[in-house]
């Protein structure tokens, strides 16, 4: 695969509104099911997720693995989650499908996995609060 070089003098054309338009992804119908409005799910998603970090159980879970606390999660974990980076994506339509707030969701608990030993008490709750986000997503 060929990719051109850029010439460090050269210089950015501007894009025109029809462009920016024209290359962002607007979400459908059938990308925020049952009802299909991205910004009522989205908003709906986030107060209930706002809901389930209120839970005993969703304090490792609420924001980044602290690095310096645990070095290690940084080369095991490729794709590190946390229930306030997903809030945030939503109150911020980050998501452009459910499909893409599942997927986050779901490496919650598999990051738990990956990390922890299978019958731990942290990965019993990441279990938990990936079911519990599923099913209020759904």
């Amino acid at each position: 695969m060929f990719i051109a070089e850029i010439p460090a003098d050269a210089e950015a054309a501007p894009a025109s509104d029809e462009d920016l338009r024209s290359g962002l992804y607007e979400a459908i119908p059938k990308d925020w099911p049952p009802y299909g409005h991205q910004d009522a799910q989205c908003a709906k998603i986030s107060r209930l997720i706002e809901q389930v970090m209120g839970l005993a159980i969703s304090e490792a879970f609420l924001t980044p693995v602290d690095i310096n606390r645990y070095p290690e999660y940084a080369y095991c974990i490729e794709y590190p989650i946390d229930l306030s980076t997903i809030k945030a994506r939503l109150d911020n339509r980050f998501y452009r499908r459910a499909d893409a707030l599942k997927f986050d969701v779901k490496y919650i608990a598999n990051n738990a996995e990956k990390f922890n030993q299978p019958d731990s008490d942290i990965v019993k709750h990441a279990r938990i609060i990936r079911d519990l986000c599923l099913e209020l997503i759904a």
